[in-house]
């Protein structure tokens, strides 16, 4: 929408006057409804005026008056007036052309649509992982959860629309970065919608007394956040990687002389009793959880953003200071970045930056602007607001 649409007034249509006092269902969904609320949307207050509405079709559309008037509000309504879609559009700043040559303003649009039934969110399974803990966390329990069996396959559940939402670790204070998950982020069209900071308390969970157990299954993460603790303890027990906590403590439940590495209640999900606890070997011990999303959120509007940037570089001398150098510039605060291989050929890196601040911020666009100029690939995974730890 371009700011010609902003510039046509206030309608005085009474209909669309009304709503700027929300009906009931749409005032209780904007305190309960978790999509809304993961996607940043924009809270309708009495600053918010309608300037254009076609009751035929039940769209009003809105401008915060007292905020920002190059952000546009739809809400679209059913026969009976509730809400059944709202649209959150923003001005990136940027300038395009067409396949014709024609240039226009990019608009970003975020979408929450109020017909659709329990949102489904997907995590890595089964259930009682870590994954999951920091999913229940972020969303309740009145949502729809599908375990799936690798980090993979949440990937392709949201892409596909299979799952309205993905939740993916992504790096651990005591370990460092998730590779499954950051190698995903190269090809996916998915945008990173929300973070998420958990504790991890591991606990090994056996029927079997110390002595005898021979065999430890858990997620790789898992076994080397844990590793001083099994060398002084289990020297000569097995480790086994498998795809999940929770998977090996469905396994352990069944093998002879087995244990497993989960969280507490993983054990009493599966009925396998604890074994030790607190086996971790930083008592700090936190992962860092990503919430991934067909569309990307609206800002916090706070000035507590973070951006996720994928970047390549060219194979010259001071190409990284070179990278880096429009954030310096602008004050912009790296607090990640982190080197992948990328695969199409030896020796070659991707490299994923964390920076503070929004992408929609005038500071990060003119960052992001130079940087393209530097890079020959610059891959905006995402903005949302910075966690609390």
């Amino acid at each position: 929408m371009s700011l010609m649409l902003i510039s046509c007034g206030p309608s005085q249509n009474t209909a669309a006057q009304a709503l700027i006092h929300l009906p009931v269902p749409h005032q209780r969904g904007l305190a309960e409804n978790p999509r809304r609320i993961l996607l940043g949307m924009r809270s309708i207050s009495e600053d918010w005026i309608c300037f254009r509405s076609t009751p035929e079709a039940g769209d009003e559309w809105l401008i915060d008056r007292a905020h920002d008037k190059a952000a546009v509000k739809r809400v679209r309504h059913d026969e009976a007036g509730k809400p059944t879609t709202e649209t959150d559009s923003y001005l990136s700043g940027h300038r395009y052309k067409d396949e014709e040559g024609i240039e226009g303003d990019e608009e970003l649009r975020v979408t929450c649509d109020w017909t659709t039934g329990t949102l489904a969110i997907a995590y890595l399974g089964p259930e009682a992982t870590n994954t999951h803990a920091a999913a229940l966390r972020k969303f309740g329990s009145s949502v729809d959860y599908r375990p799936m069996a690798t980090i993979a396959d949440i990937f392709t559940a949201v892409e596909k629309g299979e799952a309205d939402y993905g939740v993916v670790p992504v790096e651990n204070s005591t370990e460092g970065s998730v590779r499954d998950s950051l190698d995903l982020f190269v090809e996916t069209p998915l945008k990173i919608v929300a973070e998420l900071h958990q504790e991890i308390e591991h606990t090994l969970l056996s029927h079997e007394p110390l002595a005898k157990i021979r065999k430890i299954y858990s997620k790789d993460q898992a076994l080397a956040q844990c590793r001083r603790w099994l060398q002084r303890n289990l020297p000569h027990a097995q480790l086994v990687d498998v795809d999940s906590t929770a998977l090996g403590v469905q396994i352990a439940a069944k093998e002879k002389g087995a244990a497993a590495i989960a969280p507490r209640i993983a054990g009493e999900r599966y009925g396998v009793p604890v074994a030790a606890t607190h086996i971790q070997d930083l008592k700090n011990n936190t992962s860092r959880f990503v919430f991934l999303g067909r569309e990307a959120s609206g800002s916090a509007g706070s000035g507590h953003d973070k951006t996720s940037l994928l970047v390549s570089l060219h194979h010259e001398p001071g190409a990284l200071l070179h990278a880096l150098q429009p954030f310096n510039r602008r004050k912009l605060n790296l607090t990640r970045i982190e080197s992948r291989p990328s695969r199409l050929r030896p020796w070659d890196y991707i490299f994923f930056l964390d920076v503070t601040g929004h992408y929609e911020d005038p500071a990060m666009q003119a960052a992001l602007k130079e940087l393209s100029k530097k890079c020959p690939l610059v891959k905006w995974l995402g903005s949302y607001p910075v966690a609390k730890r």
